[in-house]
């Protein structure tokens, strides 16, 4: 039950009452923590309403998001490349879109989030009031909970494609896969692959990218068999266990060979 609702006017103000209150979380737009099925449990909300953490705009060779910027805001940007944009568009409806902020996407964590997913291929990177700059990768593997400020988009070199498995067209998604590819020539030189839906938090599929980056994996059917090797880990003692496994293997596989093309 919450307790009390902070309105710090200042970064420092934030980190302030975070510390002053242990069983606190930092609210944004709501969409999270005002949800009724979710589980989040705190004694103290603080709003980042009057942080100005807003705008989207061009930082040398980067794209700088605060992290209050909305999803539909950002799908509306002009300076967004058009893989976020659709990865933005898998997120809920325009309503939620239209509050939803992709610094709460990101704090928030969940597995099947479409938004996270491509935020992890496109090697993009948070900047936290207490641990300066590292990668979206980073903040979700080590469950951390710095403040967000803002959202770093790389240059895009790569290729990249995004796809995900859903029971109807307006049920969240089951599983999520995002994927980067890098090539020279038919030589791959940089892959990322993300898959949403299978662990606690979407993951980066490490071992599937190294085997890439040494030309072991040469069809389709080899990805989806080693996909499908590499996750059995998160799926083997789930109720959809071999489901899950079959599909994420079958969308990584079409994704990396799309990016191939």
């Amino acid at each position: 039950m919450i307790k009390d609702f902070l309105k710090p006017s200042s970064t420092d103000e934030a980190l302030k009452m975070k510390k002053e209150n242990k069983n606190s979380l930092y609210l944004g737009g709501g969409t999270k923590l005002n949800n009724g099925g979710k589980n989040y449990k705190a004694d103290v909300y603080i709003s980042l309403e009057d942080l100005q953490l807003n705008g989207i705009g061009k930082m040398g060779d980067k794209i700088k998001i605060g992290s209050m910027e909305t999803l539909q805001n950002i799908i509306d940007s002009p300076f967004i490349h058009e893989f976020l944009k659709t990865s933005a568009l898998g997120e809920s409806n325009r309503n939620i879109r239209n509050i939803s902020t992709i610094g709460g996407e990101i704090a928030a964590s969940e597995s099947w989030s479409t938004t996270l997913a491509g935020l992890m291929a496109m090697e993009a990177e948070v900047e936290t009031a207490e641990e300066g700059i590292f990668s979206v990768d980073e903040y979700v593997k080590k469950g951390k909970d710095s403040l967000i400020l803002n959202i770093y988009l790389p240059e895009i070199t790569s290729t990249l494609y995004r796809n995900d498995q859903r029971v109807t067209a307006n049920s969240r998604p089951e599983v999520t896969v995002a994927v980067s590819i890098g090539k020279s020539g038919e030589t791959i030189e940089k892959a990322v692959l993300v898959l949403g839906g299978v662990a606690k938090t979407p993951v980066r599929l490490m071992p599937i990218e190294e085997m890439l980056l040494k030309g072991e994996l040469k069809s389709a059917d080899a990805v989806q068999d080693a996909v499908m090797d590499e996750i059995v880990q998160y799926t083997e003692n789930r109720e959809k266990g071999t489901y899950l496994n079959y599909i994420s293997g079958v969308l990584v596989a079409d994704c990396v060979g799309r990016c191939m093309r």
